[in-house]
């Protein structure tokens, strides 16, 4: 997710229509391999860029309307701050 403005910003949450809710996820700093969910969001620097991938930052898309195939995709909304 890329912040071109001068302030920073943060991702509060996620919805999809796909899905019975999205949770943001981060490392829990206690812990070398587990994941928590983001309770303040995640930060985007001003004019900066977050990355969301395996063993970092994510999205968590829980309870699946339906299933999905090999290549499928699904809608994601994001709510910034």
């Amino acid at each position: 997710v890329r912040n071109a403005g001068p302030l920073p910003d943060r991702l509060l949450g996620a919805w999809s229509r796909h899905a019975e809710r999205v949770q943001l996820r981060e490392r829990d700093p206690a812990s070398a391999t587990a994941f928590r969910a983001s309770e303040d969001g995640l930060p985007i620097p001003a004019g900066g860029v977050l990355t969301m991938e395996p063993g970092g930052p994510h999205l968590a898309v829980m309870g699946l309307r339906e299933p999905l195939g090999p290549g499928a995709t699904i809608l994601v909304v994001l709510r910034f701050e």
